[in-house]
């Protein structure tokens, strides 16, 4: 089965999809990850793990035609189209740990992650909630409003899926847009994944399940560590953007991450630091 990590040419991404990558080499599954690179129109600062990684493909940036963080579907459907995934595989962000290879499923077509922690608001948050795009769905598909939200995370298992389904999820992004504004971009970004799973509900066999886990987790589960919301106050990845800004610290975010373990999740994110320095 084949992993797809989606990231955009900067600095910013490339020093976490090092930290993922590693994380594949230690489980001898390199070989498993394809990454997805929009391209940007400037020399990109190239790492050690990123320059020898055996499966890497590059695609239009949808940072100006939708918002960035579409790029991940888009990667879906560039990929689909080259043939470089077929009808399993999983998607992620960049800013995860692979704790242990995900099993094929059988008895579903698409398996997500759990994560509330924007989804509470944004069910609530005008122009950005799926609630007020449900009419479109139910009126052309003539499903009835008798449903529980789900709660999406970052890691997406597919098994059987059409190219539509990603397509879907740029669409709805479309209706949503806001080129000038970080934030409701990815309110936009959560609520069309919403939109389109739910969407897509009598056409697929959808399943939750808790695979992701959290730096602040005390106890190591699931498949993948998510650090989206690092380690408060000691470590977030948006201390370090490595673009113009710099960072908030004179130490590299790899010597942050390993200054506090309070946990066995951090205790794992310090054992691929380290491989990486070996």
């Amino acid at each position: 089965m084949k992993y797809l990590a989606s990231i955009e040419g900067y600095p910013y991404h490339f020093w976490q999809i090092e930290i993922l990558i590693e994380s594949f080499k230690m489980q001898n599954m390199e070989d498993d990850l394809i990454i997805a690179v929009a391209v940007k129109d400037k020399e990109m600062t190239v790492r050690r793990n990123f320059s020898k990684h055996p499966h890497i493909f590059y695609h239009v940036n949808q940072r100006e035609e939708v918002g960035p963080y579409f790029n991940k579907p888009y990667a879906a459907i560039a990929a689909l189209e080259n043939k470089l995934l077929v009808d399993d595989f999983v998607l992620l962000d960049p800013d995860m740990i692979l704790i242990q290879p995900m099993q094929p499923i059988k008895d579903a077509n698409i398996v997500y992650s759990t994560d509330s922690f924007y989804t509470e608001e944004l069910l609530d948050k005008e122009g950005y909630s799926p609630k007020e795009f449900v009419d479109e769905i139910m009126l052309e598909k003539a499903m009835e409003l008798n449903f529980n939200w789900p709660y999406p995370g970052g890691v997406y298992q597919f098994h059987h899926v059409d190219e539509e389904f990603f397509k879907r999820i740029i669409y709805w992004g479309n209706k949503m847009k806001n080129k000038n504004d970080p934030l409701a971009n990815r309110y936009a970004s959560k609520a069309a994944w919403i939109l389109t799973l739910w969407e897509f509900y009598d056409s697929y066999n959808i399943v939750p399940q808790s695979n992701e886990c959290t730096m602040v987790d005390f106890n190591l589960f699931g498949n993948f560590i998510h650090y989206y919301h690092g380690l408060p106050p000691f470590f977030n990845k948006k201390m370090f953007p490595m673009d113009d800004r710099g960072s908030l610290f004179d130490k590299t975010p790899y010597e942050v991450m390993v200054e506090h373990n309070p946990n066995l999740t951090t205790d794992y994110v310090q054992k691929v630091i380290h491989s990486m320095n070996r």
